[in-house]
């Protein structure tokens, strides 16, 4: 009997413990929960910081990409322009020393050869103007259809139209080269003759000179 009672405590107090034990690991949960979901808001916010920044660097980014296309895209009109008049400038150049060259160069066959160089430099000048003249209406009705097609949003199109404008632009610059080419070809044949004419000229002129003194050494 004395055994009984000895277990029917036991066991109260085990149970009453129950109870304080439960409570205590709740409040361990709770406490547990408390500091979990406060990593996570701070780590849900680190998140949002570093999402704003990688979105500002983004924007600062596509910002910087623009402005250096506009850039770029102003350098290479400059560019063009100042190629353009170069061009224009240098094949006006070529042409007037071809002239000069043909008029240095035009005595007796030399002049006929010369007149033949200036004629032929003028025929590239008047060629590479009606390129010139050819290529900028191609451009302009290209253009015209671009915008057209843009208007209505043919993306299809717009693109064919820039890849026309990029073969006319290409086609031109070729043919400009070679035009340019033939006529200093032109031009450095021309100077040849006119040096040719001025040896013989020389010649000429020293023949002559010795002349006199080879009659003077006769009469001694």
């Amino acid at each position: 009997m004395k055994k009984i009672m000895i277990l029917i405590v036991a066991l109260s107090f085990f149970l009453l413990t129950i109870p304080v034990l439960a409570a205590g690991q709740g409040k361990e949960k709770a406490k547990a929960e408390e500091k979990a979901s406060e990593v996570k808001k701070a780590a849900e916010k680190k998140t949002v910081e570093v999402k704003d920044v990688n979105e500002k660097a983004a924007e600062k980014a596509t910002r910087q990409r623009a402005e250096k296309g506009k850039e770029t895209a102003a350098k290479e009109a400059e560019k063009g322009k100042a190629a353009k008049a170069e061009t224009e400038k240098a094949a006006k150049k070529e042409a007037e020393k071809g002239k000069a060259a043909a008029e240095e160069a035009g005595k007796g066959k030399a002049l006929a050869k010369g007149k033949d160089h200036q004629q032929q430099l003028l025929a590239f000048q008047k060629k590479l103007e009606k390129e010139k003249g050819k290529y900028q209406q191609r451009l302009a009705k290209l253009e015209k259809i671009r915008e057209l097609a843009q208007k209505k949003g043919d993306q299809k199109s717009v693109d064919r139209a820039n890849e026309l404008v990029k073969t006319e632009t290409e086609r031109f610059q070729k043919e400009q080269e070679t035009i340019k080419k033939q006529s200093e070809e032109l031009t450095t044949e021309a100077e040849k003759a006119g040096q040719e004419a001025e040896k013989e000229k020389a010649k000429a002129e020293a023949e002559t000179k010795r002349r006199p003194r080879r009659a003077d050494v006769n009469e001694k």
